[in-house]
C-alpha cells in the first residue's frame, strides 16, 4: 500500500514484466539493492520495483490481484483435461478426414463438411488464447466455460474465413485463419504477451516457466500460422501475375516475424529463432523456384545461430537488472555455466516437452496424415485432394 521504497500500487520485476507479479528468486537481488550493494552478474532474480501506482483505492488493487490469483489457480485445474479433450478430437478428426477425402466416400458433403471442420479445428489454437479476452475462469465451472469460450470464437474466426468472398479460392479459408493467428500473436508479444498469461496453451505464475514472450506451444502456433498465411498470400499474388510482389512480402514479413520471435523486449525466444528462420528460408527457397540442398540448409542454420547469438549479445550488453534470459545466457557462457544451463535445457526438453505423450501422439499422427496422406494423394485414392492440387 505503499511507504518505504515502494509506492503505492503494484510490484514488478523485469524478471517478470507483468504488474503484480514479482517472484521469491527475486529476493536476493532486491536485498542487495535496497542495501545499495552491486548485484552480482551471475545472481538469479531481478530487483522488485514500483511499476505503476495502480487505483486509488487499496481494496480495488486486492481484487485484481485476487482474480488474477483465481485465473492462474484454475487454470492448473483445467488444463489438464483441455489438452486431452483437444488431443482426441483431433486424433478423431484425422482418422475421418483419411476416410473422407478417399475417393467415393461420403460425396460432396463429406468433403464440405471436412473443410469447415478443419477450418474450425484450425481457428482453436488461435483461439485459445483470443480466450483471454473474455473472463472464463470466474464462470461457475469453468471446464465448460472454456471450452465452450474457444470453440465460439473459434467459430466465429471460421464463420469469417468461410463466408466472405476469399472462400472461393482453394487456400482462401487457410489464409484468413493463418493471417490472424500470426497477426494475433506478433502483436501480443510487442504489446506485453498479456493473451499468453494464464491461457490454456500459455504459461501461467506459479509454474513459473516463463513469463513473458513466447512460450513452446504459442512459438509453434505463431510460426505455423506465419509460414502458411504467407504462403496463401503468395499463391493469391501469384495467380495475378505478381510474382515478384509475392517474393517481397514475403521476404519482409518473414524477417519481422523470426526478428519480433527473438527480440528481447517481444518474444525473447532463443531456441525458436533458429528453427523458425529455417522454414521460412525454406519457404522462400522453394517460393523463388530453386532447390533446397543440404549445402543451403546448413548456411541457413547458422544464420539463424549467428542472429540468435547476435541478439543475445545486445541484450547482454544491458546493465544487468534489465537483461532477459538471452543476456544471462551470454554472461553464463563467459561464466563457463554454459553446459549447466544447456543440460537443464535438454532434459526440460526431452522430459517436458517430448515427454508430454498426448502432444507427442498428436504430433506424430498428423506427421503421418501429412506424408501417407495428404503427401501421395493418387496413392491413398484421394481424387479431389489431387484435383485441388491441380487448381493451386
Amino acid at each position: 500500500p505503499g511507504g518505504g521504497p515502494y509506492g503505492h500500487g503494484y510490484l514488478g520485476a523485469t524478471s517478470t514484466r507483468q504488474e503484480g507479479l514479482v517472484t521469491n528468486t527475486d529476493l536476493t537481488a532486491t536485498a542487495l539493492t535496497l542495501l545499495g550493494l552491486g548485484v552480482p552478474d551471475g545472481a538469479v532474480g531481478r530487483p522488485w520495483t514500483s511499476v505503476s501506482q495502480g487505483p486509488d483505492d487499496a481494496g480495488e488493487i486486492v481484487r485484481s490481484l485476487t482474480e488474477a490469483d483465481l485465473a492462474s489457480q484454475v487454470l492448473r485445474r483445467v488444463q489438464g483435461p483441455f489438452f486431452a479433450v483437444f488431443v482426441s478430437a483431433q486424433l478423431l478428426f484425422y482418422l475421418l478426414a483419411a476416410f473422407a477425402i478417399r475417393r467415393g466416400w461420403g460425396g460432396s458433403r463429406a468433403l464440405t463438411a471436412t473443410g469447415v471442420v478443419a477450418t474450425v479445428g484450425g481457428s482453436i489454437p488461435i483461439a485459445t488464447f483470443l480466450a483471454q479476452l473474455v473472463p472464463w475462469w470466474t464462470f461457475s465451472a469453468p471446464m465448460a466455460s472454456v471450452i465452450v469460450t474457444i470453440l465460439g470464437i473459434a467459430g466465429a474466426l471460421a464463420g469469417v474465413a468461410l463466408a466472405g468472398p476469399w472462400r472461393k479460392h482453394v487456400l482462401g479459408p487457410l489464409t484468413v485463419v493463418a493471417s490472424v493467428t500470426s497477426l494475433a500473436l506478433l502483436g501480443d508479444v510487442m504489446t506485453g504477451s498479456s493473451l499468453q498469461v494464464n491461457a490454456v496453451t500459455g504459461y501461467e505464475p506459479v509454474t513459473g516457466g516463463r513469463f513473458y514472450g513466447f512460450g513452446n506451444i504459442a512459438f509453434a502456433v505463431y510460426s505455423a500460422g506465419t509460414i502458411l498465411a504467407m504462403a496463401g498470400i503468395a499463391h493469391w499474388l501469384i495467380s495475378r501475375g505478381r510474382r515478384p510482389l509475392a517474393f517481397a512480402f514475403c521476404l519482409l514479413y518473414g524477417a519481422l516475424a523470426v526478428f519480433a520471435d527473438g527480440w528481447p523486449a517481444w518474444g525473447a525466444d532463443f531456441g525458436g529463432v533458429p528453427a523458425f528462420l529455417i522454414g521460412v528460408a525454406v519457404f522462400l527457397i522453394l517460393l523463388a523456384g530453386s532447390r533446397v540442398s543440404l549445402l543451403r540448409l546448413v548456411l541457413v542454420g547458422l544464420a539463424g545461430a549467428l542472429l540468435i547469438g547476435a541478439i543475445a549479445v545486445v541484450d547482454w550488453l544491458k546493465p544487468a537488472e534489465r537483461r532477459t534470459h538471452l543476456g544471462t545466457f551470454v554472461q553464463q557462457v563467459l561464466d563457463g555455466e554454459a553446459w549447466t544451463v544447456v543440460s537443464r535445457k535438454f532434459g526440460a526438453m526431452i522430459g517436458v516437452t517430448v515427454g508430454n505423450w498426448s502432444l507427442s501422439l498428436l504430433s506424430l499422427v498428423a506427421l503421418a496424415f501429412l506424408f501417407l496422406v495428404l503427401d501421395r494423394p493418387s496413392r491413398w485414392g484421394a481424387s479431389a485432394l489431387a484435383r485441388a492440387y491441380a487448381a493451386a
